[in-house]
This record gives C-alpha cells, structure tokens and sequence, in this order.
C-alpha cells in the first residue's frame, strides 16, 4: 500500500505520486483526508484551525441531570464538551483543558485513560474549503462542519458528482 505524497494536476488528468516514488493518473480524485494532509496535497493556504481537546475514559456515575442521555453536549463557554456512554457503561468525557474537574458532571469516578487530541476538530475560524474545486477535484470530510454527518454527505455528494459526469460522458457517446 502506497500513500500520497503530492498531487500535480493537468487539464484532463492528475497524477498522484506515491511516497514509494509511484504514480497513479485519475481523471476524477477525491480527497477524503484529515484538513491538514488536505491542504498539503492541494496547496491550499487557508483552512479552519483545529481546537485541541483531551478526552478522559473514566468509570463514573454522573450527576442525576446528565444521567438520562448517552450524550450530553455543553455550551461553549463550558470547559467539558461532552459526555458519551459507552457500551460497556464507561464514559468518555471530553474538555478543552487538560486540567478540568471532572465532578462538574460526576458525582464519583475512576479514570480510565486519558488522550490529548492536538487536531481534534477542524471547527475555529472563518475558512471554507470548497467541496468541488473544478477540474474533478473534490473534497470530502469534516472540514467545513462538525462530525461524521458532514463527512458522509460531502462523500456522497463527491461521487454523485463524479457519477453524473460519467452519465453525460456515455449521453454523448451514444448521441454521436
């Protein structure tokens, strides 16, 4: 397996170099990668920033308000995020700060583990980045909003793209 290291783009086609020093031509690619591998390969000089978050796993017993949903969601101004049960019964507290009080939310715990996410969410500042940049180039991903949902529906809307270019190529074709 071979991963890609830059993109060079043509009228018609794009040649994708591997880190193994291989090539790969596309007419249509998509690029379906975290924000800042995204900016690399298509040289983009601005894209949202990332916020860093920690997440502790811990065994809790939450306080009576945020027992009765498997996810709580905290406003902004909130240094917890968000709370997400686990299946196993543990949860998944999620802070903007290393250092939080956790029995903001439970009322006795253990912890588990604990992550420092440096990129976790591509969601501080104004950037956009264009899903269709011309050329059959597109873009996928949670750049331009929050979670999975965006990611999916960029993907979709990506092949849908690539699908109905391939239907008029094949109108034409039999037209001619």
């Amino acid at each position: 397996m071979d991963s890609i290291d830059r993109i060079e783009s043509g009228d018609s086609r794009h040649i994708l170099i591997g880190e193994s020093g291989e090539t790969y031509e596309a007419k249509n690619i998509v690029i379906a990668t975290p924000a800042v591998i995204t900016q690399k390969l298509l040289n983009l000089s601005e894209i949202r920033e990332a916020c860093k978050l920690y997440v502790h796993h811990v065994s809790a017993t939450l306080k009576p308000p945020f027992r009765k949903r498997g996810l709580n969601l905290f406003p902004f101004v909130s240094k917890i995020i968000l709370t997400a049960k686990q299946k196993d019964g543990t949860y998944l507290i999620y802070s903007r700060e290393k250092e939080v009080d956790l029995y903001q939310v439970c009322q006795e715990y253990k912890i588990i583990g604990t992550k420092d996410w440096d990129k976790a969410m591509y969601v501080q500042g104004r950037a956009y980045i264009e899903q269709e940049l011309g050329n059959g180039i597109y873009v996928a991903g949670d750049h331009n909003g929050l979670g999975l949902e965006p990611a999916a529906i960029s993907g979709i809307y990506a092949a849908n793209k690539i699908i109905q270019g391939k239907k008029e190529q094949i109108k034409a074709a039999v037209s001619t």
